[in-house]
């Protein structure tokens, strides 16, 4: 048993030789290995290293992050499958990438605790502001305009975070998707409604989603959430993975003032662009998930830099009468009309080891193709367990059930702007934040937020009495 401190925090590592796939004799990091853009998810973290340090193997899961990433944003053919005839970023694929075509959260917790349609189903629930637009086929909808943890809310609704407004004073917006394997293990226990997960709990059954199988196609579980921003003129759009979308707001109330009338639900078609990907992956040996977080390298600035003068999306160092940077716009909050910009800067800037990879793996996009939008993608950190274990939903022997992360801390600009920092418990780290995830029922919903967002089946009235 080694041990290794970084970031104020000591980490012990058990079998390390746990995490090896493919080894690579002599190679000092996975890094230093060709860069193959491959369809396929990689089901285990690949440790080249015979004594590797904290450092070597902070980017072999780095490594691991962009082999998801791209492995996610594949085109997909007409069975949500990767298309194997193309190649990521290839001139003339089209949209949608292999988890677009995966179940979102509110198709899975529905308002009326039904079970969801069959995998693979395209039939969705339009809302009835949208169903006169939805007649073209392909309109991604994004209905929601804040986050907190994995739970979406509208924009007037109580929430720790606050709005993520462009410089445009457009709204962001967001989804979260979860893969087949999720999708089965909830339908088939039933915990998408409330009734369901309180039968779950009383035959004493926890929550544990499938770990990834060595040597197999079973990728285990894996969740995405994605942040788009409307795109406005002064966008460079080729710039950005862009999909059409149709831009639902649920109809708003102001929690201060109930009296004021009801801002009635609305909807555009509107192309937007991604700014930022959060990756969850259940991996083999690892005693949780893996959290891999990207985004748009336009986003911001690094604090320390500040001010800034290139064009950000969420930054402007000119901006007159702005918030000051990283805090949340004021309220009155309504998507329907443009908000002021917030002015958000990356408080933790990207490790120089990930930027050296992240340039490595932009190279290799845009060698597909000079114009990839791919190559304006960076990765901003991997947080991962440190403590191996015999598999991903058994915590190290002693150990805390977080597995004791690395980085202590990580933020996605675009996902937890307001709760960057390096304050424990405060400040935003995946794996801390998730550790707090529950069911309806209050039991630990294995580091997901999803579970929280079911509600109960709708009880038939009974029959009228017989005279």
């Amino acid at each position: 048993m080694r041990r290794f401190t970084a970031l104020g925090a000591t980490f012990v590592f058990g079998s390390l030789c746990a995490f090896v796939t493919a080894g690579f004799p002599g190679s000092s990091s996975a890094a230093d290995q060709a860069i193959v853009l491959s369809p396929v998810l990689p089901a285990t973290v690949a440790v080249p290293q015979p004594n590797p340090d904290l450092g070597q193997l902070q980017t072999d899961f780095d490594v691991f992050s962009w082999q998801t990433f791209v492995a996610l944003n594949w085109p997909a053919d007409q069975n949500g499958n990767a298309n194997t005839a193309v190649t990521i970023g290839q001139q003339g694929t089209t949209p949608p990438g292999v988890w677009e075509t995966w179940k979102e959260s509110t198709e899975v917790f529905k308002d009326d605790g039904t079970p969801p349609t069959p995998w693979g189903d395209p039939d969705r629930d339009i809302p009835e502001a949208c169903k006169k637009l939805a007649a073209s086929d392909g309109n991604k909808l994004l209905p929601h305009v804040a986050k907190k943890p994995d739970v979406l809310f509208s924009s007037t609704q109580p929430f720790l975070s606050g709005p993520l407004i462009d410089q445009n004073g457009q709204f962001g917006r967001f989804e979260i998707s979860l893969n087949k394997s999720m999708f089965d293990y909830i339908v088939g226990n039933e915990l998408y409604n409330t009734q369901g997960q309180q039968r779950f709990a009383d035959q004493g059954k926890k929550v544990a989603f499938a770990c990834t199988a060595n040597g197999t196609s079973d990728t285990g579980a894996v969740m995405v959430k994605a942040a788009w921003k409307i795109l406005g003129q002064s966008d460079d759009a080729a710039g950005f993975y862009t999909r059409k979308a149709l831009v639902w707001t649920p109809a708003l109330t102001d929690p201060a003032d109930p009296a004021k009338p009801v801002t009635p639900a609305t909807c555009m078609i509107s192309d937007v662009g991604m700014i930022g990907l959060h990756i969850a992956t259940k991996v083999k040996n690892t005693s949780q998930w893996v959290w891999s977080t990207f985004e748009h390298k336009g986003n911001v600035p690094d604090l320390d830099g500040l001010p800034a003068k290139q064009p950000y999306s969420f930054y402007n160092q000119d901006c007159k009468g702005c918030t000051p940077v990283n805090q949340p716009p004021p309220r009155p909050w309504d998507p329907n009309k443009p908000g002021q910009p917030t002015q958000i800067a990356r408080v933790t800037p990207i490790d120089p080891s990930t930027t050296a990879l992240n340039k490595s793996w932009q190279a290799a996009l845009a060698a597909v193709n000079p114009t990839s939008p791919w190559q304006n993608y960076e990765l901003v950190s991997t947080q991962w367990p440190t403590l191996v274990s015999k598999d991903c939903n058994t915590p190290a022997a002693g150990a805390s059930p977080l597995g004791n992360p690395a980085p202590q801390f990580l933020a996605n600009t675009t996902l937890e702007s307001y709760i960057q920092g390096k304050t424990p418990n405060v400040s935003s780290s995946c794996i801390g934040c998730h550790k707090n995830a529950a069911a309806m029922t209050g039991n630990f919903s294995d580091f997901t937020y999803m579970l929280s967002m079911a509600k109960p089946l709708a009880t038939p009235a009974p029959a009228p009495a017989k005279p």
